[in-house]
């Protein structure tokens, strides 16, 4: 805007006032010597690709006749206020650059303060029909500190040492994005919900630690969370330990607050390990767990899912949309081990591979409806981060959810593991998508290939969930190219690196420490909403072979009596079942917690 008088006598001259204002065409003209002035004007509708952008639009738009004003003078334009078409906001994360809307010039936002322009934003390419131009990953600073490496784990399959092309996957034609699915909820909210019945399992351990233990403890009572929806007794209620009680609490606050969930019930949950299978079967075994090996549809399963889990949990949600910013990790684990652990047949059977894919898909066009931000679980970089893994993954994502995957915002990885967030490195490839950086021994003083698990010896790229992100997201888009993921990574336990012998040890790892707290300050904001802590620190991964109670635990996993587990070794307590309150770990977690500049 050359003609816009910056710095004049009045307010109206300001920067703040440049922010607020959009401007159609030159609609200021000089009078003789005065200063130039606003000739024939009006308010005009707010750009359809404005709205498209942010879901947002002007309260009083029904009512205004969007008439010009008369003035005495020629060579007028249109204007609008910037503040008018993106209330509340006023400025907003994600502006849409190089608008195609008739006539509508850029206009760069303000930040939250309302004079600060924002300069450096990604760009957004917002198209209904074919494939977009996706923002390009963030090179990391090599002068960012590395995190901790400590590779996290759910088995992974083999890993494949060949190097293989991209996929071929014939990519959607049509991609249907919701408003709110193209801007970061992470950023667009940033009161972070803190459940009070978190805070009151972190007191009953703060009132028996000490020292630095107590103190770090204690400013995690601050700290949000997500919260498991891994049974359907968690759904409704009036106290916070439900999803109704914690929702209608957030919506009491004076400031829009963000809740972050975890879908996670899907029928034959968790086929490839024990600790956190769920309540809905497929085939159900006597004594009502259930039966992995039994094939078939799954038809009664799926639609016990539907009607007594998703349809239940849609009809609180409604009740809070756009009320509370609410944010949806779906199923973690599930469509990674239907992409990689088909050889086992709690995973392999038809019933089980029916489940999945039905129940995803019918979780995400249920909830595409309502203003809530969607994250489908891809794993990490030590179970996917092989280019063939990978491959199968983004491929099976694609036909599974179809057309539905544009309501997706991207995935979560890491969750509920120990995958360091890491530097991400430059990219170096020749198929596109495995990043050879790292690979063949190359760079190995490098901080960004810093790799305690040995992964990129068996040519793994995915040495950090930064480096796995980058890989993800190629493989990714080379699968729907007209699908742009962004990503949230999970850093709630993430910490400290190498305090496991074997990184196949996932369960309640003995020496992990904090990670990150949760933030929309990421190292690579054009690929990463945020860091946030969504496996509750603090709840057991799984339980010891016998219970703290000393009864025989029914959902023992092998790999919660690791030699890296807590509980395997003397004088460590037993752990609970999985999402129990385990007092020891939480203890420890907070020991280790890494500080800033020590």
């Amino acid at each position: 805007f050359p003609n816009y008088p910056h710095g004049g006598s009045t307010p109206a001259d300001s920067m703040q006032d440049l922010c607020k204002w959009s401007f159609q065409k030159n609609i200021r003209k000089s009078v003789g010597n005065s200063n130039p002035t606003i000739v024939n004007m009006c308010e005009v509708k707010c750009p359809a690709e404005l709205y498209q952008a942010t879901g947002l639009h002007r309260s009083d738009e029904a009512s205004t006749s969007y008439t010009c004003g008369l003035t005495g003078n020629s060579g007028g334009g249109l204007m609008t206020r910037m503040m008018d078409c993106t209330k509340p906001s006023y400025g907003w994360n994600g502006n849409v650059k190089g608008s195609t809307f008739p006539g509508y010039e850029l206009v760069v936002p303000c930040r939250r303060d309302g004079y600060t322009r924002i300069n450096a934003m990604p760009v957004v390419t917002v198209t209904t029909r074919g494939p977009t131009t996706s923002p390009q990953p963030t090179m990391l600073p090599t002068t960012l500190p590395s995190r901790p490496s400590n590779l996290p784990t759910r088995l992974p399959s083999k890993p494949s040492t060949a190097t293989t092309k991209a996929p071929s996957v014939s990519p959607t034609a049509f991609v249907s994005y919701s408003p709110w699915q193209l801007a970061n909820p992470f950023a667009r909210t940033l009161n972070y919900y803190v459940n009070p019945s978190y805070q009151q399992e972190l007191q009953s351990s703060i009132v028996t630690a000490t020292g630095q233990t107590k103190l770090t403890l204690q400013s995690m009572m601050q700290v949000s969370s997500a919260y498991w929806i891994d049974v359907k007794s968690k759904i409704n209620g009036l106290d916070t330990s439900s999803v109704q009680g914690i929702l209608m609490d957030a919506a009491s606050k004076p400031q829009k607050q963000l809740v972050t969930l975890i879908i996670y019930d899907l029928p034959n949950r968790d086929c490839h390990a024990k600790a956190s299978n769920g309540e809905i079967c497929c085939t159900y075994n006597s004594d009502r767990t259930c039966n992995y090996d039994a094939a078939g549809t799954c038809s009664a399963g799926i639609l016990e899912y539907e009607t007594t889990y998703i349809d239940p949990i849609y009809a609180v949600l409604s009740q809070y949309d756009n009320l509370v910013e609410i944010v949806l990790i779906i199923e973690p684990d599930s469509l990674p081990n239907l992409a990689t652990n088909m050889a086992d047949p709690h995973c392999g059977n038809t019933a089980t591979t029916a489940a999945y894919k039905a129940g995803i898909a019918y979780a995400v066009n249920k909830f595409k409806g309502l203003h809530v931000t969607m994250y489908l679980d891809g794993a990490h970089g030590g179970w996917l981060g092989w280019t063939d893994n990978l491959q199968q993954f983004t491929t099976l994502v694609v036909s599974t959810l179809g057309s539905n995957l544009a309501s997706l915002r991207g995935f979560s990885t890491n969750v509920a593991n120990y995958q360091p967030v890491g530097i991400m490195c430059p990219f170096q490839s020749n198929d596109g998508v495995r990043n050879d950086y790292c690979l063949n021994g190359q760079h190995q003083t490098d901080p960004c290939c810093a790799d305690p698990c040995k992964l990129e010896s068996q040519y793994n790229p995915g040495n950090n969930e930064l480096n796995y992100i980058n890989v993800l997201y190629r493989s990714m888009r080379a699968a729907a190219p007209a699908f742009t993921p962004y990503f949230v990574i999970d850093t709630g336990r993430n910490g400290v690196g190498n305090m496991r012998s074997n990184c196949a040890n996932w369960c309640n790892a003995r020496g992990a420490g904090i990670g990150m707290l949760p933030t929309a300050a990421t190292a690579a904001p054009a690929l990463v909403d945020a860091y946030f802590w969504l496996k509750t620190p603090g709840e057991s991964d799984g339980c010891t072979q016998l219970l703290p109670d000393g009864s025989t635990c029914p959902r023992y996993d092998s790999f919660c009596g690791s030699v890296d587990s807590i509980g395997s070794g003397a004088g460590e307590p037993r752990a609970p079942q999985a999402g129990g309150w385990f007092d020891y770990q939480i203890k420890q977690l907070a020991a280790n917690a890494p500080f800033l500049n020590g």
